[in-house]
């Protein structure tokens, strides 16, 4: 991975990272979002994971 020597992005404003996890019976899923204090989405990842028996 290469180190970026800045970042294209600022906030200046407070935000905080939602997690939301939804446990299955042949998957389970988990979302991060990133909301800003006004309770706005900008940014999303969803990692999933098979289960294996």
């Amino acid at each position: 991975m290469e180190a970026a020597a800045r970042s294209r992005v600022r906030f200046s404003r407070y935000s905080f990272i939602r997690v939301d996890v939804r446990p299955g019976v042949f998957a389970s899923e988990m979302d991060v979002v990133a909301v800003d204090e006004r309770g706005r989405e900008f940014d999303r990842v969803t990692y999933r994971r098979l289960i294996t028996r």
